[in-house]
């Protein structure tokens, strides 16, 4: 039983081959239009296996062209809305959040909202993930992941405390939407199973709320989440 499974050992597991990355050049270009440097694994992973399909298959990177700022598309949707914003009678326009945006300068939006990059979204945009550009600014080189909370740009919580932590989430929901796995979520059945395989608990490495482990004779990967208030046990047989 293998235990601690990093990326690039997780990505020879689940995806296909070749492995297909973006080249330095358009990290650069996404790099120079958020105005940061993105970190390091990040970057290593774009350019090693940002093409993969896995990474579409249910969540979508965004690749280096689509990478900006969440003030970036503030911005464009204050313009679409700036005509009516300048004659605005109805209290419920000159509620919203945009409204307020539109009152500030730039530099000042930041009483609203923090400036994220956006890196990942849902499939049907119903959230994105994303880096503090602070963050980047600062230099950190694991930083956490955000991700959107209420359909906009403007309201995001802490998804994962690093970037492997959320690639693995990523992956992980890739496999349990593609039905390319089983899924236990019965507790009892999932203890069994466990018990079954021998698994040393003790041994798990948590990323996020994901520990990974790979049994080796039967050739199944398997993601132990604790994501949701239930847990779940994902089984993934490798090729």
């Amino acid at each position: 039983m293998q235990y601690q499974i990093n990326i690039d050992e997780l990505m020879e597991f689940v995806s296909e081959k070749p492995f297909l990355g973006f080249n330095y050049e358009e990290i650069k270009i996404a790099e120079k239009n958020i105005g940061a440097v993105l970190p390091k694994a990040y970057c290593y992973y774009l350019r090693n296996y940002g093409k993969n399909k896995i990474n579409y298959r249910y969540n979508n990177i965004n690749p280096p062209n689509e990478i900006q700022t969440s003030y970036f598309w503030l911005q464009e949707i204050i313009e679409e809305q700036k005509e009516d914003f300048k004659k605005a009678q109805d209290n419920s326009l000159k509620d919203s959040v945009y409204f307020k945006l539109w009152q500030l300068t730039k530099d000042k939006w930041s009483s609203i909202t923090d400036n994220y990059v956006l890196i990942w979204y849902e499939n049907q945009g119903v959230w994105n993930a994303s880096f503090k550009l602070s963050d980047l600014k600062k230099g950190i080189e694991n930083p956490p992941v955000y991700i959107s909370t209420n359909d906009d740009f403007i309201s995001f919580a802490k998804c994962t405390g690093n970037i492997e932590d959320f690639l693995v989430l990523m992956l992980f929901e890739a496999l349990c939407e593609c039905n390319r796995s089983c899924i236990l979520r019965d507790p009892i059945k999932i203890d069994k199973t466990l018990q079954a395989l021998g698994v040393d608990i003790e041994q798990l490495k948590w990323k996020g709320k994901i520990a990974l482990f790979f049994d080796e004779k039967q050739s199944n990967l398997y993601f132990y989440s604790k994501c949701n208030k239930e847990k779940e046990l994902c089984i993934y047989k490798c090729n």
